[in-house]
This record gives structure tokens, C-alpha cells and sequence, in this order.
């Protein structure tokens, strides 16, 4: 009886002792809608930041020695694609991760990403809690279970919008989404060393989410040590179709195909045709010109997405092969006498830039401009039908060779 009344005292003082040492600090970061990037030149982060480092620094100069941990806890508004929501909360966790590495090296022992993915239990929390005369109906939409197609949006999306003729989605996108759009928590935590004993905290912060846990939350743990690679299970790899508006207003067909190989590597097809022949003229000298275009392209590019395909900024190269048969436009000097038969092919390096045009993330706009090298094999005629040919010639050319403002539409 005494043995076990002294191994219960000693159990309790070991409880109190751990939760003694243990410390814990916590800094809420704001991010703009859908970027990845801690942004410190803001405000309401550059202050948070501040207080939190000069009280991290300020309790670090009294512990020796111990166990320092960082559970981030990031995701996203339940609004667009699950995949996508997942791929963004990944991203800012990584990114808060490198922040403090940065900035406290070899000091964190242990960084775990607590990714949420799409906040649907965040938005069920706070819905339940108000006194919205749609409230029962809305939580039984958000208790069904999520749809399997990660690519597009939920199909409890659909229904919330859709819920009283769309007055209650207006109300949930005024005053429950924004802060689900933007917000991620990081929570510092470390445990002493006394006696040579080592004390590891193993208390939850939040409980995991009960319905759809599995669906759209993850957890990554990675070691300090390391840069917090990108992992490629947890990056969506879309696949995109798109059309050159500046190749389309030279009444050539043309179309692209872009698809995700990994998080920051994506592959993109393109191909132009123009068949056109145009109404014939006469020449001052009488005689009969007839105007055409006709060429086909095709251009396979390896591109590279810093912040992830499709997101914002790209570098690429790319190879060009095409044929033509073109002359007898007037109003281009080079083309208005002559007419050129052939082919060419080259290659060259690209930069370009992706937005989103609204928040389901389905359309898109690009601008790209590529500088590179092309050897143009053609043979030379006059314009007219009468002409022989004149002269068979190869050119080396260096400069520009790609501009495009595409329209892009997200299949997957």
C-alpha cells in the first residue's frame, strides 16, 4: 500500500514538473488571397512578428538546453478545388517553416505542418454557432460527405450557393469566408532538460476533424534541418487548355495543352494551322496576286513554377518546328512582291506569368514573351502566278520568337 501511495505522489509531482517546463508561444500570420508567401512588409504581420520574436529570443536566453517544436497549423477558404486547397495550405505551412528557420537557426528542434486543406470545419464551427435563419440548413449540407473529384469544387459548394436562392452564400462570402481565406497559426512549444532527462510534449493543440479528416487534412512532419521540400503527393498537377489570342487575331487556329508533371515542372503542347487563302488581286502591272498564309506550328515547352504550376510567375524553354507558304500581303513590305515556301526550326527561353480570373480558379489569363533561335529554309517566288522560282536560301535568325496572351481553362 505504501509502494503504490509513493509511486502515485511520484507520478503527480513528474505531471506537474513536465507541465512546469513546458513553454509555448503562438503568432497568427495573414497571407493574401491564394498566395504562399509571408509577407512582413504588411502591417498586422510585420507587428505580430516583431512582439514575437523579442519574446521568443527573450525566454530562449534562460533555457540551456531543450526540445523546441513548431506546429503550423494552415489551409484555406472551402471555396474552389479541394486540391488546390489542400496544395495552398501546404505551401504556407512550408513557407512559415522556412521563415523560422531563417530566422532561429538550428534552434527548432521539430517543425510539423498541420494542413487542413479546405476549411470546411472551421466554416461548420462557425456557422453552427450563429443565429442564421438558414443555419440548420446549412449544416446539413456541410455534414454530407465531400466530393471524391478533389480537381473541381465541392459539391457542397454548389449547394450552399445555391441555398435560398443564393442570399445565404452572399451572407457566408461577406462574413464567415474571409477569415478562412487568409489566416495560419504557428505555435512554438519546448520542454526543458532536468536531469538529464529528456521531457517531449505530446499534448494535442487542436483535435483533428471528425468528418472529412481523412478528405482534406494532412499532416507533414519534417526535420529543421531540412528545407521543407516540396512533396509531390501533396501538390495538384493540373492540366490545362489554352488558346493564343495574338496568334487568334491573325486568323490562325491554334491551341495548347499544359500538364502538371510535379509541383513546380509542367509540360505544354502547342499547335497553330492556318489554311486561309484570301481573295485574289491584280497588280499595277496587271498582274494576278493571290494572298496567302498557309503554315502549320507546333512547339513543345518545359516550363518551371517557383511558387508552383500555375501559380503567378514561369521560366521555360521551348522548340519550334513549323511550314509555310505565304506572300502577297499587301500591307507587309517583305511579303507584298514575294511569296516564301518552306520551313524553319529553333528554340529559345521564355518567361511568363499566370493569373486566375475569379475565385473557382477554372479560367485563366497568361502573358508570355520567348527570345531564341530560328533557321529558316525557304524558296523565293514572285507573288503573281506567272513567277518561276527565284532564289532557294537558309537564314539564321536571333531575337524574339514567341509572344502570346492566352486565354487558359482548367480540365483537371
Amino acid at each position: 500500500m505504501h509502494i503504490r501511495m509513493m509511486a502515485l505522489v511520484l507520478l503527480t509531482f513528474t505531471a506537474m514538473a513536465a507541465v512546469h517546463a513546458q513553454k509555448q508561444d503562438s503568432i497568427r500570420f495573414r497571407f493574401q488571397t491564394d498566395s504562399t508567401r509571408v509577407d512582413l512588409t504588411k502591417e498586422e504581420n510585420r507587428r505580430a512578428w516583431q512582439s514575437f520574436e523579442q519574446m521568443f529570443r527573450r525566454d530562449l536566453d534562460g533555457v540551456a538546453t531543450g526540445f523546441v517544436r513548431l506546429d503550423i497549423f494552415c489551409g484555406a477558404s472551402p471555396e474552389g478545388s479541394a486540391s488546390h486547397n489542400l496544395w495552398l495550405g501546404e505551401q504556407r505551412g512550408r513557407a512559415i517553416g522556412r521563415l523560422f528557420n531563417q530566422h532561429f537557426p538550428r534552434r527548432v528542434d521539430s517543425i510539423v505542418v498541420h494542413n487542413e486543406g479546405a476549411r470546411w470545419q472551421a466554416l461548420y464551427d462557425s456557422i453552427a454557432a450563429s443565429h442564421e435563419p438558414w443555419r440548420d440548413e446549412a449544416m446539413a449540407i456541410l455534414r454530407m460527405t465531400p466530393s471524391v473529384d478533389v480537381s473541381r469544387p465541392d459539391h457542397r459548394e454548389q449547394r450552399l450557393r445555391a441555398l435560398r436562392g443564393g442570399q445565404a452564400w452572399s451572407v457566408i462570402r461577406e462574413r464567415y469566408l474571409p477569415p478562412l481565406r487568409s489566416g495560419a497559426t504557428a505555435v512554438l512549444s519546448w520542454r526543458l532538460v532536468r536531469d538529464t532527462v529528456w521531457l517531449h510534449d505530446t499534448i494535442r493543440i487542436f483535435e483533428p476533424v471528425p468528418y472529412h479528416e481523412t478528405a482534406t487534412a494532412g499532416v507533414a512532419e519534417r526535420n529543421a534541418g531540412d528545407a521543407l521540400q516540396a512533396d509531390s503527393a501533396s501538390c495538384p498537377r493540373h492540366t490545362v487548355l489554352r488558346t493564343n489570342l495574338l496568334y487568334l487575331a491573325t486568323a490562325s487556329l491554334n491551341a495548347s495543352i499544359d500538364i502538371g508533371l510535379s509541383c513546380h515542372w509542367s509540360l505544354s503542347l502547342t499547335a497553330g494551322f492556318n489554311p486561309w487563302k484570301y481573295p485574289k488581286r491584280n497588280r499595277d502591272d496587271n498582274k494576278i496576286v493571290n494572298p496567302k498564309t498557309l503554315h502549320w506550328l507546333v512547339m513543345p515547352e518545359l516550363r518551371f513554377w517557383p511558387r508552383g504550376h500555375l501559380q503567378r510567375g514561369y521560366i521555360g524553354v521551348y522548340g519550334q518546328y513549323a511550314q509555310y507558304n505565304v506572300g502577297g500581303i499587301s500591307f507587309i513590305p517583305a511579303l507584298n512582291n514575294s511569296r516564301y515556301d518552306g520551313y524553319l526550326y529553333g528554340g529559345g527561353i521564355s518567361i511568363g506569368w499566370h493569373w486566375w480570373l475569379g475565385r473557382r480558379h477554372r479560367t485563366g489569363l497568361e502573358a508570355s514573351i520567348g527570345v531564341g533561335y530560328l533557321r529558316l529554309h525557304y524558296d523565293r517566288y514572285r507573288a503573281c502566278n506567272c513567277s518561276g522560282l527565284l532564289e532557294t536560301t537558309d537564314r539564321d535568325y536571333i531575337g524574339p520568337t514567341k509572344a502570346a496572351l492566352s486565354l487558359t481553362y482548367l480540365i483537371k
